[in-house]
């Protein structure tokens, strides 16, 4: 079975990841141009297992850099183009007694990276399992590629009990998220290093219990810091409003493995789950229904979901050490990568190049979706292409429109359907009828008609008359016919008029002679009954017989 599938994305740049290991290991992944298929195409750091990476995070400059914490209490920031180290810090320890009394140890869960527009410029902030938030200046390296001093521009402690497993910072990168196992959700000022938000334990459920804060997963919507949408261990994903309550506004249930990751959609009211038993999930945050599920189970725990920027795409990985890309939007798997290592995390890596092919045509956008990828809604040949086939789909309903009008108005005329879908067929049918009633010697078709001469129009006209003769004695012939007697003995025939004299019909005169019989013009009723009605059905033949004649 093959382990790599091919994705083709027409006109638009080429789809570049970063994909980190526990092994220290990051690889870069790109999709070739014209089959579409992922593969690495660079390897930086060497395998260690002291260097494993936890978390990696991406600066939202023009230019970003990558951040990478490790095992071994150090953040690297890397040139994410050529995998060059900028710089690199390390993250300073809790006291020995904080770290003695609790479960948690130093290791960093939570990471971010600002961008130079910040308030703090080029800083990292991090957190870790014992509540510890540093945020750092970045600060240049020297000869054996060490930092030249600790530039520690704030510090706070995020919780005394529990282990902080996440954290997220909003789009402002004024406000950052933390939570965890015994941690509940709470939000922190930057700036200050303060408290200005904490979230309320859930109700009690039906049986009285109350479930103990763990936290997962957390991220922001759109909507400032107002709006975060939690992950837990419970297999609950939360939405609280901060700006309304402290409880959760919203909360559903999702599979039963604990909720790993959590990321959002721009569109700022979708969320991508992913658990520990390697499900993955779109749901609309808004009512807390299931949008659908992503094809292509996962064999271990997702550890990572991220969205791309433009592209209707989203990558995940996980333990079971394949690198799987989704589309958003018809849910199915476009491209696989076996990456040997289990992976931590995996980030979308943006540049600036433009599409191969600005003028694409609807012809072959259509004919070079293998797998039925639709370009973001940004890429104007997508638009064009999608305009172009509307106003032909236009074009050809106004078409059909025009025709079936004129059918109807010429059934209306006595037309039949043959000489109204066929042109041809109704000409010579028109040509045939006036050719035979020239023939016929009518005098307005002897003038239209100029292929027939005069004397062909004669000959037609006695040749018209040699047949209306012999219909005529054909017609005299047939008007003998069989009759039944009113006593029903015999049959009688009716005798055809020869010599312009009428024929003697012998029921009437049976009649008359019965109505004689009875003396002085008495009428015996009973004897004149059978007779009238041979002489009503004989009437009635007769009649029949004469209609007969007339159209043939």
């Amino acid at each position: 079975m093959p382990r790599t599938l091919k994705v083709d994305l027409p006109g638009v740049p080429r789809i570049r990841a970063l994909c980190s290991d526990s092994l220290g290991l990051i690889k870069v992944i790109e999709t070739e141009g014209e089959c579409g298929a992922p593969k690495v195409i660079a390897r930086w750091g060497d395998p260690d297992p002291q260097q494993g990476v936890i978390c990696m995070s991406l600066s939202r400059d023009q230019s970003p850099s990558l951040a990478v914490a490790r095992k071994s209490s150090t953040v690297d920031v890397i040139d994410p183009v050529n995998g060059l180290l900028e710089s690199r810090l390390v993250v300073p320890k809790s006291s020995a007694e904080v770290a003695s009394s609790r479960e948690a140890s130093d290791a960093v869960c939570g990471l971010h990276l600002f961008s130079e527009k910040s308030p703090w410029g080029k800083a990292v902030l991090t957190c870790t399992e014992l509540g510890d938030a540093v945020l750092q200046e970045l600060s240049e390296l020297n000869d054996e590629q060490h930092p030249k001093g600790d530039h520690i521009l704030s510090r706070w402690n995020v919780s005394q009990t529990g282990t902080v497993l996440c954290m997220a910072v909003d789009e402002s990168e004024q406000f950052a998220v933390f939570g965890g196992k015994g941690v509940d959700v709470s939000l922190w000022d930057i700036k200050n290093g303060s408290r200005i938000w904490n979230a309320k334990a859930p109700h009690r459920d039906n049986l009285g219990l109350m479930s103990p804060a763990w936290v997962t997963a957390v991220t922001f919507l759109n909507d400032g810091h107002r709006k975060v949408v939690v992950g837990t261990g419970h297999h609950q994903v939360r939405l609280y409003d901060t700006s309304s309550q402290r409880r959760p506004v919203l909360a559903f249930d999702y599979g039963e493995a604990p909720v790993r990751t959590i990321t959002k959609d721009p569109d700022g009211f979708s969320v991508y789950v992913g658990t520990g038993a390697g499900d993955l999930a779109c749901f609309d945050i808004r009512t807390g229904k299931l949008l659908g599920g992503f094809k292509g189970k996962c064999a271990g725990s997702i550890r990572s979901v991220v969205r791309h920027p433009t592209l209707p795409l989203i990558a995940s990985c996980g333990l079971d050490r394949f690198l799987r890309i989704h589309s958003t939007k018809t849910r199915q798997l476009l491209g696989s990568l076996f990456l040997k290592q289990q992976l931590v995390a995996v980030l979308f890596h943006t540049t600036e190049e433009k599409p191969t092919s600005t003028n694409t045509t609807a012809q072959d956008v259509s004919t070079a979706h293998p797998l039925n990828i639709e370009p973001g809604t940004s890429s104007e040949n997508g638009e064009n292409a999608s305009e172009k086939r509307k106003s032909k789909r236009q074009a050809e309903e106004d078409q059909q429109d025009k025709k079936e009008k004129k059918i109807r108005q010429k059934k209306k005329l006595g037309e039949t359907e043959e000489d109204i879908t066929t042109n041809g067929s109704k000409k010579t049918k028109k040509s045939k009828s006036k050719a035979e009633k020239a023939q016929r010697g009518d005098p307005e078709e002897v003038e239209q008609h100029p292929v027939l001469g005069v004397e062909k129009v004669k000959q037609a006209a006695e040749e018209n008359e040699e047949v209306q003769v012999t219909n005529g004695e054909k017609t005299k012939k047939k008007k003998k016919r069989q009759t039944s007697e009113a006593d029903g003995e015999g049959v009688t025939e009716i005798p055809s008029a020869t010599n312009g004299e009428k024929a003697e019909n012998p029921l009437k005169k049976r009649a008359l002679e019965v109505f004689t019989s009875n003396g002085k013009g008495a009428k015996d009723q009973g004897s004149l009954i059978p007779v009238k009605k041979e002489m009503k059905k004989s009437k009635l033949r007769n009649q029949d017989t004469d209609l007969m004649v007339r159209t043939r």
